[in-house]
């Protein structure tokens, strides 16, 4: 039996593993608040992003295909920092480097932050939405990512969702 491949831990972040998350001011593609529900899964991978981070599509695009072959019951929860109107406008675009959001998946959300920026600036990552991640996680690197239990603590901070989803279906 092969020997599954060990994920690497985003060790700028490692220090929150056995805290509670934090709940954030989040809204869904029709502009309602919504909530994580993490309960009814083993894990949930929450994944901050932005629309102009290579690191972060690349491996968005294979978030889909990866929880088909989970062996448990996980979720992504995907948050873009991006402002909601690009945000929102990024799940109807025919840029192919965003057509993996269309992409149904019941195990996989998309959420955004809500920003209190005046919408009028047209900043495509409002300055309160960045300004909440870096001061609550002390970090700018993205992709970044919190893996809970069914509690909501955080159990691990792996570097990549991808290595993780990989690791758990070994």
């Amino acid at each position: 039996m092969r020997e599954p491949k060990e994920f690497s831990i985003n060790e700028k972040v490692n220090k929150l593993i056995g805290t509670q998350f934090e709940e954030f001011r989040l809204i869904d593609t029709s502009g309602k608040n919504v909530t994580i529900n993490y309960k009814n899964f083993d894990y949930t991978i929450v994944d901050f992003w932005f629309s102009e981070c290579p690191p972060c599509l690349k491996e968005m695009k294979q978030f889909s295909e990866l929880l088909r072959k989970a062996k448990s019951n996980i979720q992504i929860v995907s948050i873009s920092i991006n402002n909601y109107q690009l945000w929102k406008g990024l799940f109807s675009t025919n840029h192919t480097a965003y057509s993996f959001l269309s992409e149904a998946n019941t195990n996989w959300r998309h959420y955004t932050l809500r920003s209190d920026e005046d919408p009028n600036l047209k900043n495509d990552i409002p300055g309160d939405n960045y300004n909440v991640i870096q001061s609550r996680y002390n970090t700018h690197d993205y992709p970044l990512y919190l893996v809970l239990n069914e509690e909501g603590k955080i159990i691990t901070t792996p570097r990549s969702a991808v290595e993780y989803l990989e690791f758990l279906s070994n």
